[in-house]
């Protein structure tokens, strides 16, 4: 069911509109949530004929009674944190922004450079390039 929830989001119903049209996107997310609605019952009467859906609610007082444990899920939390946060760092660091068309460039992938006042510039493709080294011409 998650994975269904996930393409159903505003941005991405957007992003459908944009590539299918209005229609196509719309039968689209219908049928997305109805997949998702189907999924939801079949997985309630599957568990409800085995017999694993609880009858009880845990009582607020032994969920706070138990505090806060460092566990192997807070320490892989925190590991993966800052593995995340070192990628962000280094995409970051790799990218360069192309001043034609504003697009994020990887400054050491992209063969399409020029210098300019003393500083290197990148760009996405080589019509960018011309076009920059163009403008900066007399």
């Amino acid at each position: 069911m998650g994975v269904y929830a996930d393409l159903v989001t505003l941005p991405i119903v957007l992003i459908y509109r944009k590539y299918y049209g209005g229609r196509f996107a719309l039968k689209l997310t219908a049928l997305l949530v109805a997949t998702m609605v189907v999924a939801a019952v079949v997985v309630n009467l599957v568990f409800s004929a085995l017999g694993v859906v609880p009858d009880t609610r845990p009582s607020i007082a032994s969920i706070t009674d138990r505090g806060v444990h460092l566990n192997y899920t807070a320490v892989l939390n925190a590991v993966f944190t800052l593995a995340g946060a070192a990628l962000v760092w280094l995409t970051v660091r790799r990218g360069a922004t192309d001043p034609v068309c504003g697009m994020r460039v990887d400054r050491y992938a992209t063969p399409h450079r020029a210098t300019a006042g003393g500083r290197t510039v990148y760009f996405c493709s080589a019509g960018c390039r011309d076009r920059f080294v163009g403008a900066k011409s007399p």
